[in-house]
């Protein structure tokens, strides 16, 4: 989940106007501290009057989004064709009139070589190698699926995950999305179907999938209860040749396969 694709590069702008919105037009997410809670956090309680809404961190999301776009003389275009999301699904993230799955997400910041969290706040180098439960971030849910994010080492390029997916059909998204980056998954509970461009499994408890992220994939809950898996996404610059020579496919650890 490196650097942003040069796709339709010929749409790229150049430096802002004076009536584009910039970073500096934006206050920075604040850090959180003891007792704070974010956005959709089953953390620590925190008064009513002092929670975002979730029109507030939808509008949020979006203006950083934007901000970081036209910071890197992007065009919504070019996020599209880096990412596979529709014009118009990027649109609507970015202006704050849809509620993005955790996927669209995940692929928009990838093509903005930012992380998910940095959406929310930025992640300083952690001095405590410990991270409470009530102190990890629990993002949006959409479509049925709520990604808590466990570990995020930016300097590492190391981001864990716990997906939790409630009821059958949830999803990480409605459209198979990709990304630059490398990834790792084991189901914990349930059953979790697990879509790579052409290819179907089906993983259940205790089974475990790696493939690169640039393969379109998506992840949809098999059972009428809930699914939960771990994740960890590996920023790389290593492209689909380079992991082929050393022999690395998409594998799963379990022989069990749900097959399209």
């Amino acid at each position: 989940m490196m650097g942003p694709s040069t796709a339709g590069s010929a749409n790229h702008r150049g430096p802002h106007s004076k009536s584009e919105v910039t970073a500096s037009d934006v206050d920075p997410p604040s850090k959180p501290t003891s007792g704070w809670t974010p956005p959709f956090s089953d953390g620590p309680s925190v008064p009513k009057s002092q929670r975002a809404s979730s029109k507030d961190v939808l509008s949020n999301i979006g203006i950083r989004i934007r901000v970081r776009r036209k910071a890197l003389g992007m065009s919504i275009l070019d996020i599209a064709q880096s990412t596979g999301l529709s014009v118009s699904m990027v649109s609507l993230a970015e202006r704050a009139r849809t509620s993005p799955s955790i996927g669209t997400l995940v692929a928009i910041c990838d093509a903005l070589s930012m992380s998910i969290s940095d959406l929310f706040w930025p992640s300083p180098e952690p001095t405590n190698p410990v991270v409470r439960r009530g102190d990890q971030l629990v993002q949006p849910a959409s479509n049925g699926m709520t990604r808590r994010l466990l570990i995020k080492e930016d300097a590492r390029g190391l981001e864990a995950s716990e997906h939790e997916y409630v009821g059958r059909g949830a999803t990480s998204g409605p459209v198979l999305t990709h990304h630059s980056g490398y990834e790792i998954g084991i189901v914990i509970s349930g059953a979790l179907r697990v879509e790579l461009e052409h290819e179907s499994y089906v993983l259940r408890a205790g089974d475990c999938i790696r493939f690169l992220s640039s393969t379109p994939h998506r992840f949809t809950n098999e059972v009428s209860g809930r699914t939960k898996a771990m994740w960890l996404n590996v920023k790389s610059d290593l492209d689909h040749r380079s992991l082929g020579g050393l022999g690395i496919e998409p594998t799963i650890s379990d022989d069990r396969n749900g097959g399209s």
